[in-house]
């Protein structure tokens, strides 16, 4: 992720961020969902799934999670709300002062359960695809907009940190300034924006023209030099690239700040900061990978993951990639993209991503 606003306010106050070593866990707890939305990457949809986490293995989830030094974790789905247990698996998490957040549809939250959310969550991000008739169409479901919209009001009411979540793709990036507008007349500061990745459903028809995304991404960088907003994306390092070029133009004074944030932040973390743990257990790189290593549950799981290949490959920094990205002078600030979309485009992780617009 890039925390476009963070970097930008750091470097013209002046300020260097260290490298972080904080790592993070998205965990998807199932595979069931309440909805069908055109852009899943794990193909989730009303149907039981066959999660492996229930009450039994929970404190050992914690455990071997705890175990990798893991900081953060997003709880995650299908639709997580529906996992039975979820509260209390993020209680057992905090418990391990560990941070906890919700990444939901929203179209599951109201007074039933708003107390238990502001109780164990420190975050909830909800997911909105454009405008209400995008967003219908995207979720599968007539009325989704407005549900989604009442649980952030919602969230909002019990003082819980929110933000919105923007999937762009080429269906719905025409509706990238509503996301903005709504984020406003809602008082929502945090937005965040994935860039598609070609996983699940999403691996259809929803990539967008090169020429086209660079100019979203332009859009979006211009969006978070606005103190009303705080801009995170993700899925898209290259983003960075042109935040330096955009900064050094405005602010040439202090676009050496900039680079040696950039460069400490580090670029794609896949498989190093970052990994996943799907609804069976795997863990991978991302959860756009099409690629597992080994099983959280399993008692050799910790030396699996140190002598991974890939995982190995993808600790290293600068990654040895081939195609464009073997040779370019910007390696060193984005890391070398999406290693997820290179992998799911040319069975070859150490491809350059397809996506890259630089």
């Amino acid at each position: 992720m890039l925390r476009i606003s963070e970097y930008i306010k750091l470097s013209l106050d002046k300020k260097i961020k260290p490298r972080s070593n904080i790592k993070i866990a998205i965990i998807n707890l199932t595979n069931n969902c309440n909805l069908s939305c055109v852009h899943c990457y794990s193909n989730s949809k009303l149907v039981k799934s066959e999660d492996v986490f229930n009450e039994s293995n929970l404190e050992l989830l914690v455990k071997n999670v705890s175990t990798l030094n893991i900081k953060f974790v997003i709880l995650s789905g299908g639709e997580p709300l529906l996992f039975p247990y979820i509260y209390e698996l993020a209680n057992m998490f905090k418990k391990q002062n560990i941070n906890v957040s919700l990444s939901t549809n929203g179209f599951l939250i109201d007074e039933s359960n708003i107390e238990l959310i502001q109780k164990h969550f420190d975050y909830v991000g909800v997911s909105i695809d454009g405008t209400k008739t995008t967003h219908d169409k995207f979720r599968g479901f007539n009325g989704a907009y407005e549900q989604s919209i009442k649980s952030i009001e919602l969230l909002k009411k019990y003082n819980i940190k929110v933000g919105l979540r923007f999937t762009l793709s080429a269906k719905n990036y025409k509706d990238i300034l509503h996301i903005f507008d709504l984020s406003k007349s809602l008082d929502i500061s945090k937005v965040y924006i994935s860039h598609i990745v070609n996983a699940g459903r999403s691996s259809k028809n929803l990539d967008i023209p090169k020429s086209t995304h660079k100019a979203l991404s332009e859009l979006i960088l211009e969006k978070s030099f606005s103190e009303e907003f705080y801009v995170v994306t993700g899925n898209n390092e290259q983003d960075a690239i042109l935040l330096l070029k955009m900064f050094e133009n405005l602010y040439k004074n202090y676009s050496d700040y900039l680079y040696e944030n950039l460069i400490n932040w580090g670029g794609n973390s896949s498989g190093d900061r970052l990994l996943n743990i799907d609804y069976k257990g795997n863990i991978k790189p991302d959860p756009f990978f099409n690629y597992t290593c080994c099983n959280i549950l399993e008692k050799d799981f910790e030396h699996k993951l140190a002598k991974d290949d890939l995982f190995n490959f993808l600790r290293k920094k600068p990654r040895e990639l081939k195609g464009k990205c073997k040779d370019c002078e910007f390696l060193n600030i984005c890391n070398g993209g999406s290693r997820a979309r290179a992998f799911n485009t040319f069975d070859d992780y150490k491809m350059e991503d397809p996506a890259c617009f630089i």
